[in-house]
């Protein structure tokens, strides 16, 4: 049996619920603007779904993983080869495999159009044992979606670029960080986009984006400028910058730092008149002083 259709009519969660109460086996294939997606049922259970991402296998040592996505290119399994590999555990994959379904279906639900053709009898790339139960990932998919704008409020799409504050509140007592945390602050580093962050974490798009929002909240990552792509503390040195090329700071002799010039006093001529400002020169016109700020700034990014 074969049948087709728009999702603008059809949700995807009632097609699937009709193709598992008459426990179908095949796959259920979409496509909107040019991209594909895929949920492959089992005897009216969820076996694996597909669409832009892979599993997140981000944990996995490179040369192992690279071995095992060429045998699935010539047409083996990929799940297989890892465990034929020992590049990962049997219950550790089996968690990446159930998240990525997961995952897949809280991305395809959000599909508000596009088309779907259901092949019966089609073989899923990839096997979940035992197949998931449709209402319980549907329940799992249903949750997510929920939860999904006030996570988006903070991390606002997988192009978004976070970074380390500039430095902790002034009245910041101590932070505590779980061991999850404190992989990711050593991940982002001087700054990173949240779909790196996602690719090496390993535990799909919606963990990882939950766990970066509540990050955000705590106040221990900020998300980069939207119009810019800087992080905030890469913005701050260059508005530094823009000030010192507008000539609005000088430096005060003796190192007394960094003061607008209209907050120094004058300071007497030879006649022991006032003579206006010191003879300090600004540093909009010292080439070291922007070398400087430049180099703070390449500094904050590599953090």
């Amino acid at each position: 049996m074969s049948f087709q259709g728009t999702l603008d009519l059809f949700g995807l969660a009632d097609i699937l619920r009709m193709l598992a109460a008459t426990g179908k086996r095949g796959g259920l294939l979409l496509q909107r603007d040019g991209v594909d997606g895929g949920v492959w049922l089992v005897d009216g259970g969820v076996a694996w779904a597909a669409g832009r991402t892979g599993p997140g296998l981000g944990a996995v040592e490179p040369d192992a993983l690279a071995e095992a996505v060429r045998q699935a290119a010539a047409g083996g399994s990929l799940t297989a080869a890892l465990l034929d590999a020992g590049a990962i555990g049997a219950d550790r994959l089996g968690e990446v495999a159930r998240e990525h379904v997961a995952d897949e279906l809280f991305d395809l639900a959000r599909w508000s159009d596009g088309s779907f053709r259901f092949e019966q009898d089609e073989e899923p790339p990839e096997t979940l044992d035992p197949p998931l139960r449709v209402e319980e990932v549907l329940s799992e998919t249903e949750r997510r979606l929920t939860a999904w704008p006030e996570i988006a409020g903070r991390v606002p799409g997988r192009a978004a670029r976070l970074s380390l504050p500039l430095g902790a509140p002034v009245d910041a007592g101590p932070v505590a960080v779980d061991a999850d945390e404190w992989r990711f602050l050593a991940a982002v580093g001087g700054s990173r986009t949240v779909a790196d962050l996602v690719d090496e974490a390993g535990q799909g798009e919606f963990r990882t984006c939950q766990a970066l929002a509540a990050m955000v909240e705590r106040g221990l990552l900020v998300v980069a400028d939207d119009a810019t792509g800087t992080a905030p503390a890469e913005q701050a040195l260059r508005a530094a910058l823009a000030q010192v090329d507008a000539g609005g700071v000088t430096a005060t002799p003796g190192g007394g730092g960094f003061q607008p010039e209209e907050a120094r006093g004058a300071e007497p001529g030879p006649g022991g008149d006032a003579a206006g400002p010191a003879a300090a020169p600004g540093l909009g016109t010292e080439p070291d002083a922007e070398a400087m700020l430049e180099q703070l700034i390449s500094g904050v990014r590599g953090l």
